[in-house]
């Protein structure tokens, strides 16, 4: 019996498709976003109803992360994920992305650390921001409200290492060398009822990989989980 074989062009044909379906998608998923606000504004201004666009608001925000995500695999999958390097100050930069974050956490602690600075990487703005919002995205998932975040930066000699940790729930040992595989999520996860598609973890690796830069994650159950990021150094 004859077997098929997916060819690298079939399969490149089919991971466009998903790419361009994913942005047709974006556009109605918008437009609700948009139309939530509106209800918002012209519903009555008791609590129960203002409960139901704000709802509809977060199951937006859900299926563009994970429309965002498939696309961003899809990317990945056939090599075309573009990036636009340049000097980065990384401190200033992580500065900058935790103050967009707190308007999403205002009452989170989250603590910065900088050993020796400036300290400058070679990478792409965008992509490095889906990086460090992922990571801290994630650690504030995990942990609990008083718990806190603490990123710190540190160079050394050939690399600047960036550190993300928490002291939430931690993952499981047998699990650690899964977490960066696409689809993969933890027993921890859904237990939590956190929704996604198990892709943040790998598009970040992957991104990282294209700035030639190291991930790696050291856990303990119950303690916490710090993610590190080892990027080449470059000169001022």
């Amino acid at each position: 019996m004859a077997t098929s074989r997916i060819t690298l062009s079939q399969k490149k044909r089919t991971l466009r498709f998903i790419h361009t379906i994913g942005h047709e998608l974006k556009q109605p998923l918008s437009l609700i976003k948009a139309y939530t606000y509106y209800l918002r504004k012209y519903l009555p201004k008791d609590e129960q109803a203002q409960q139901y666009p704000i709802k509809i608001s977060r199951q937006v925000d859900l299926l563009t992360t994970m429309l965002n995500d498939i696309v961003e695999t899809s990317k990945l999958s056939i090599k075309e994920m573009k990036l636009s390097k340049q000097k980065i100050e990384l401190g200033k930069f992580v500065k900058n992305q935790i103050a967009d974050l707190r308007s999403a956490y205002p009452t989170r602690n989250i603590q910065l650390v900088i050993k020796h600075h400036p300290n400058y990487i070679l990478g792409d703005k965008m992509r490095l921001r889906q990086v460090i919002m992922n990571l801290l995205t994630n650690a504030l998932s995990y942990s609990k409200a008083e718990d806190s975040i603490l990123i710190s930066i540190k160079p050394s000699r050939k690399t600047i290492q960036l550190s993300i940790t928490d002291h939430g729930v931690g993952i499981h040992q047998s699990q650690l060398k899964h977490i960066f595989e696409p689809y993969y999520r933890t027993d921890e996860s859904k237990k939590r009822g956190i929704k996604g598609l198990g892709l943040g973890l790998a598009i970040v690796k992957e991104i990282l990989r294209l700035h030639q830069a190291k991930i790696s994650v050291q856990s303990q159950l119950k303690r916490g989980t710090t993610f590190t990021i080892r990027f080449p150094k470059i000169s001022i």
